[in-house]
């Protein structure tokens, strides 16, 4: 508490940032100079509060040590920066100490809504990806493989039923979502694949929603399960793409949630055990009132390298549901098409 400066210096070769102690000195009104770290992009909230030096750069070290050393005013005022800045964001503790308390069940959604979740900000400029930071790998394996940026949202957990924290984590992002006023809000999950053509296709299908805000609910770029009571209403041809407007959906690797639909998706129950009706996939299957809208071919894919943290099984045991799907759409499109003689599409052949 007396020192001017505090370094942080990895001990271990290959080590991951210190954050424990890091933010204890931050609390204390410190300035801290500190090697960077193999895992420093998890880090981003450290930005400008730490001066950081590339790992093993000893001159460098030493020549920042003297700089602040040698500039009190600057220093006072790098401290008095840093904790304006702190003071503004989302206690990241609060979450974290709440969010275990309402995985084994010791407070409510809604207590945690009302102790730190009403807090909480989503940037809706990006895509929103539903992580979860105990799954570090995946976020990596995300960054590796896809070139879209996104905003990840650290999601929700439940002690015994991984399926009840998601469905939280849906909830909880779309009360967000109401209280910001979002008119729509798109979000995935980080085993989602995007295809080579996603962002033209999006471009696109993204003009659609939003010049025809007031008739849809909920649009999906991917569905593993589709029923064979799935009624096409219209088959909409936007250039050489393709939506169709259907009476129901199950999916939620990549949707775009229109405003229309956050009071339904937010009277979910997650007191409800049901695995086979309340999963937050079944819950949208099961409202017919709800106008969906999909893309065919799907817009994204679902990642088969990756296991669903869910069920604990590899993401390849959907295939044969996926492709079994594919075919019950060609199947209701062949006949819509039949029925009402619209014109052949090059997309659909694909």
């Amino acid at each position: 508490s007396k020192s001017k400066i505090i370094v942080n210096i990895h001990y271990y070769e290959n080590a991951l940032l210190e954050t424990t102690r890091i933010w204890e000195c931050l609390s204390l009104n410190k300035l801290i100079v500190s090697e960077k770290s193999v895992d420093i992009e998890e880090h981003n909230d450290l930005f400008g509060l730490v001066d950081f030096v590339e790992i093993n750069d000893v001159d460098t070290f030493i020549k920042r040590i003297n700089y602040w050393l040698g500039n009190e005013t600057h220093r006072k005022n790098r401290i008095s920066e840093n904790n304006h800045t702190i003071k503004k964001r989302i206690n990241k503790f609060d979450f974290f100490f709440f969010r275990f308390l309402l995985a084994h069940e010791n407070i409510s959604f809604n207590e945690f809504w009302n102790t730190c979740g009403k807090n909480l900000k989503l940037n809706n400029e990006k895509i929103t990806c539903l992580t979860l930071p105990e799954f570090t790998e995946r976020k990596k394996e995300f960054k590796k493989t896809n070139s879209i940026q996104v905003n990840f949202f650290n999601g929700l957990k439940h002690y015994k039923h991984g399926w009840i924290g998601c469905g939280m984590s849906y909830k909880l992002m779309i009360k967000i979502a109401q209280q910001q006023k979002f008119k729509r809000i798109t979000i995935c999950e980080d085993d989602v694949k995007f295809l080579p053509d996603f962002e033209k296709r999006f471009n696109i299908i993204g003009s659609h929603l939003e010049a025809t805000a007031d008739s849809w609910d909920i649009f999906s770029g991917f569905m593993s399960d589709i029923s064979e009571d799935i009624i096409i209403k219209e088959m909409i041809y936007l250039n050489d793409h393709v939506i169709l407007s259907i009476n129901k959906m199950i999916s939620t690797v990549f949707n775009c949630y229109n405003s229309t639909s956050y009071d339904f998706i937010l009277t979910w129950d997650e007191n409800n055990f049901d695995v086979y009706t309340n999963t937050i996939d079944r819950f949208l299957e099961q409202n017919n009132g709800l106008s969906i809208l999909l893309s065919f071919p799907f817009l994204v894919e679902h990642k088969e390298s990756l296991q669903s943290i869910i069920w604990g099984f590899q993401n390849d045991k959907y295939n044969e549901l996926i492709n079994k799907s594919i075919q019950t759409l060609e199947k209701k499109i062949s006949i819509h098409k039949a029925l009402s003689n619209h014109v052949h599409s090059p997309l659909l052949s694909r």
